[in-house]
């Protein structure tokens, strides 16, 4: 009695291993996705790649963003008027140049200091380009390691996955928001002062939020006074210099 006991008791646990391998190769077809057929090492590459060539984008998007912030440091906007009289009332952007590009260009004078305002301009546009190009870059880099992730999780079965997913996932996902965050300080200017180019996520989905509290006040604003304009006309000549 003892010898069939034992048979079916190493039947059970045959059929339940061969259930899980089921299993297991199922959800290696749903979450593994494009990267099923990938061997251990190809994995294990991959993942680990996509991991250093983010923290290599955060590097960069860093070096741009202490350039920018240099550059606003010699060179910063200020709106003034152009004109104080009645019949030219409209503003422009101009610029202030700081005390230091004396001595970041001895050689610049007062006539060529527009060119050099329309330089650095330019560069913080190319500087805020290459910003947003990285931070895009990194989403699907992302993707691309959590379903390498997910490829050794479910088809491989790595017994050292917890640290797959836990420090260095979770500090990519991190590095993802640090690098959304520097740009997203970088291109706003006008920001409340919480330090949102640290990339805490609270303080970037703060900052977001606050961003499109501005914007819907600024829409509400436009589109108020745009109806106050039709039905209230003004009747005062148009010529007619306000106090």
């Amino acid at each position: 009695m003892d010898p069939t006991l034992e048979q079916i008791v190493a039947a059970t646990k045959a059929s339940l291993k061969a259930n899980a391998t089921l299993i297991d190769e199922a959800k290696c077809h749903v979450y593994g996705q494009f990267l099923h057929r990938m061997n251990q090492a190809e994995a294990n590459g991959l993942y680990w790649s996509c991991f250093i060539f983010n923290i290599m984008l955060l590097i960069i998007v860093a070096c741009l963003y202490t350039s920018s912030i240099k550059r606003q440091k010699y060179v910063y906007h200020s709106h003034v008027s152009i004109n104080k009289q009645c019949t030219n009332l409209q503003t422009k952007r101009a610029f202030e140049i700081a005390f230091h590009v004396s001595t970041w260009h001895p050689e610049i004078s007062e006539r060529d200091i527009e060119g050099l305002r329309r330089s650095h301009r330019r560069s913080e546009h190319w500087l805020l380009f290459a910003s947003f190009v990285a931070a895009s870059v990194m989403i699907p880099v992302i993707i691309i390691e959590a379903l390498a992730g997910l490829n050794i999780n479910f088809c491989h079965k790595q017994d050292l996955i917890m640290f797959y997913w836990g420090p260095f996932f979770l500090l990519s996902v991190g590095t993802l928001i640090a690098t959304w965050g520097l740009f997203l300080s970088q291109s706003i200017e006008n920001e409340p002062a919480w330090n949102v180019a640290l990339g805490t996520p609270v303080l970037v989905f703060a900052a977001l939020g606050h961003w499109a509290h501005v914007f819907v006040r600024y829409s509400w604003r436009q589109m108020r006074d745009k109806e106050k304009k039709v039905v209230h006309p003004s009747l005062a000549p148009r010529d007619l210099c306000p106090r």
